[in-house]
Parts: C-alpha cells; sequence; structure tokens
C-alpha cells in the first residue's frame, strides 16, 4: 500500500490484496536471495548441475566472438564445448558437472539490470554486491558467488 496517511480526507490511498501471490512472492524470495529468510526450505535455491540459462560471449574459432546460450551449445556439443569457458556455462550439456556444478562461469554473459538496461558483465562483477544474485539468470552462472549449489 501507499498514500498520505491512513484515509485522511483528500489523500486517498492505494491499497493492494496479494494473498492470491503469496505462494509465488515466497518462493521467489526464496529462490533468489543469497541469504533466505528462516521460513524457507534449506535447500530451495540448492540445485543438482544445471545449465545457465544467460547468454554468454563465446569465442569461436576463427576469433570472432558472439553471445550464444547453451541450447546453440547442445546443437553442437562435441565442437562447442571445446570452445573456451563454454563447460562453465554449460556444465550439463557439456558433461562437465563434476567440475563446473559448485564453481562460477568464467564467461562474461549479458544480463537486463533493474532498470531494464542490458550490459555485459562476469562473476566478479555480481560478487561486488550481493544483490545482483537476484537479477534473472545470475544465481545459475554464478553459482559459488550466489551459493547456488547443491552439495
Amino acid at each position: 500500500s501507499f498514500g498520505n496517511g491512513c484515509a485522511l480526507p483528500n489523500f486517498p490511498g492505494v491499497y493492494s490484496r496479494i494473498s492470491s501471490q503469496y505462494d509465488w512472492i515466497k518462493e521467489t524470495i526464496c529462490t533468489n536471495s543469497k541469504n533466505p529468510p528462516s521460513y524457507c526450505p534449506s535447500n530451495v535455491n540448492k540445485v543438482s548441475c544445471s545449465d545457465g540459462t544467460l547468454r554468454f560471449k563465446v569465442t569461436k574459432e576463427d576469433g570472432t566472438q558472439k553471445l550464444r546460450n547453451c541450447g546453440w551449445v547442445a546443437n553442437n556439443p562435441t565442437n562447442r564445448c571445446t570452445l573456451d569457458g563454454v563447460p562453465s556455462a554449460c556444465p550439463s550439456t557439456c558433461n562437465d558437472c563434476n567440475v563446473w556444478e559448485c564453481e562460477d562461469s568464467t564467461l562474461r554473459f549479458k544480463i537486463e539490470k533493474d532498470d531494464g538496461s542490458k550490459v555485459t558483465r562476469n562473476c566478479d562483477w555480481v560478487a561486488n554486491n550481493d544483490n545482483r544474485c537476484s537479477l534473472y539468470g545470475v544465481p545459475e552462472v554464478c553459482r559459488s558467488t550466489c551459493g547456488f549449489c547443491s552439495r
């Protein structure tokens, strides 16, 4: 809710009923919090090995850099998993979970910040501010920094 005071004349207040969205709000808080509240299950943001959902910068064999995702890697894993850093972003696709399940990706990735701008960053940038782990897709890529690990 918000407003000037509470039910004052000429100052309307705005209220919202969120009860129908409570489960979604709780799940979102528990899943995206680096330090989840005590009401969250202890393993809510812990996952087994999974690929990141963000696009990442990959240097191809010819030296060009492109933004790609793990779906692109999955179309030709034999060749694409050999590209520098790709297994760190796509450990499941590259069958490299034993190495990368609980480690940060070494690649730069594209994210959308809270203000809607899109930037390319890495996990070192995420580590400089705890709130960055709440950005969409970041915990799956910065697994160690964001505590997104099943071990």
